[in-house]
């Protein structure tokens, strides 16, 4: 595959290594600090410092497995360690999904596909009585939110290299604080996220579990909390040992829901006997297995329009998984590239990617399923799915896809590569009406 060329966050860092010798150091002494003062010299002021996913690193980060937290709010420590914490998927392929009818009337303030904040998120999930359900109070109460300032408590961390705990010592950092609410027996922090993501940064729940078990008696939960696709899942982890950074622990997932989503194989079924088929659009179809992904990547353009690298900057993706997910949202028709004079192409929503990610949870699902199936290759091997209830082999898909005219396929490892993408989407359309309600 070809390199990709450095973003500017990539070469600010390589710069900032050279200059101060920071690997030299750091394999000299196991961890180098670095200050405010130091990135200024550098004449490099915008530099980002904070990466809430393992693929936002800079390469220079990834390449020599390092980690970077605050000490100070001028001060930050890099070293071999690990900051992130991989988000538990359920195992089962479709997963419970939990309908949540409080309170008894509607909500009419409450208009589908228009949660795109992480304030509305949060005022969701209250409202509807999913954060009593899932936390198993009787009553809580929305206290703490947004940045404040921490003391000083000091922690234990692992250095992945040396294979031993070392001690780090923070002071008067500034953390930011999603929301956090209080019940009788006990503080619930959260972490409010809009992508789907495979990891979290540790310090995004570390610190404020740190800064409020100093202050309080009473015991604090920690919840992260993500929203896409009418979906609101909810993780609970705890610390098994307040002074380690690396204790945490995983404890229990739900996902619910507060729309109908009763989606039947007869409303598949319409679709796919009513779909009009289109001419294979001049866009290679890419490798971008997971629909929710896609779905995801047009959330995230409703809120705003982005560039390649404020995508791969602010959110879980790297530059491949990038370029297949835009593609993938292209090839469906979901998003467009701009080309502003003197500055670099946007993703945008197109009319019909905003009608549709505009729609409530049912309608938006099988408006999809129409993007997908208006495609040949997925039309004809969709009717496979339905005959025999499960998605067909992989070489029937590509049996399938050499009949299909596709764009830029000229390469059998490409139809291989492609065909998992055929495969996911077929198997995300199934589970839509093989998914388990209660």
């Amino acid at each position: 595959m070809k390199a990709q060329p450095p973003n500017q966050n990539d070469r600010v860092w390589e710069t900032l290594f050279q200059q101060y010798e920071i690997l030299e150091k750091i394999e000299q002494e196991g961890k180098f600090i670095l200050s405010i003062e130091q990135i200024r010299e550098c004449q490099e002021s915008k530099v980002l410092t904070k990466f809430d996913h393992k693929n936002n690193l800079p390469e220079i980060f990834k390449k020599n497995q390092l980690g970077i937290l605050p000490i100070s709010i001028k001060e930050y420590v890099i070293s071999h360690i690990n900051n992130y914490q991989p988000i538990e998927i359920p195992k089962k392929k479709t997963q419970n999904l939990i309908r949540i009818t409080y309170p008894p009337y509607e909500l009419q303030s409450f208009q589908k596909g228009s949660i795109l904040s992480e304030t509305l998120i949060l005022q969701y999930a209250f409202a509807s009585g999913i954060l009593t359900d899932f936390l198993e109070e009787e009553q809580i109460y929305p206290t703490i939110s947004k940045q404040i300032q921490i003391g000083s408590f000091s922690f234990q961390i692992r250095n992945e290299k040396l294979d031993q705990e070392i001690e780090l010592e923070v002071c008067n950092t500034p953390i930011e604080l999603d929301a956090a609410f209080e019940s009788k027996e006990s503080l619930t922090l959260i972490k409010i996220n809009r992508d789907l993501s495979e990891d979290f940064l540790i310090q995004n729940i570390y610190y404020p579990y740190r800064a409020w078990t100093d202050q309080i008696k009473k015991r604090i939960r920690l919840v992260f909390l993500i929203y896409s696709n009418g979906v609101f899942h909810l993780y609970e982890y705890e610390f098994c040992n307040p002074n380690q950074y690396h204790s945490l622990s995983f404890l229990r997932q739900k996902a619910y829901v507060i729309e109908d989503t009763n989606i039947t194989q007869m409303d598949l079924n319409d679709v796919w006997v009513n779909v009009n088929l289109c001419e294979e659009p001049k866009i290679a179809l890419p490798q971008a297995e997971y629909m929710e992904r896609v779905i995801n990547l047009c959330e995230l353009l409703q809120f705003r329009t982005m560039n390649r690298d404020q995508l791969i900057q602010q959110y879980d993706f790297d530059i491949k998984q990038a370029n297949g997910y835009t593609t993938a949202a292209r090839y469906l028709g979901l998003i467009q590239l701009l080309y502003p004079a003197g500055k670099k192409p946007i993703y945008i929503l197109t009319k019909r990617g905003e009608e549709i990610m505009k729609m409530g949870y049912c309608q938006r699902q099988l408006e999809l399923c129409r993007c997908i199936l208006r495609h040949r290759v997925f039309h004809e091997l969709f009717g496979q799915t339905l005959k025999f209830g499960k998605v067909p082999k992989q070489w029937l898909i590509i049996a399938r896809m050499h009949k299909a005219n596709l764009y830029q396929m000229d390469n059998p490892k490409t139809y291989e590569w492609r065909a998992s993408t055929i495969s996911g989407w077929l198997q995300w359309i199934l589970n839509l009406f093989s998914n388990e309600k209660i």
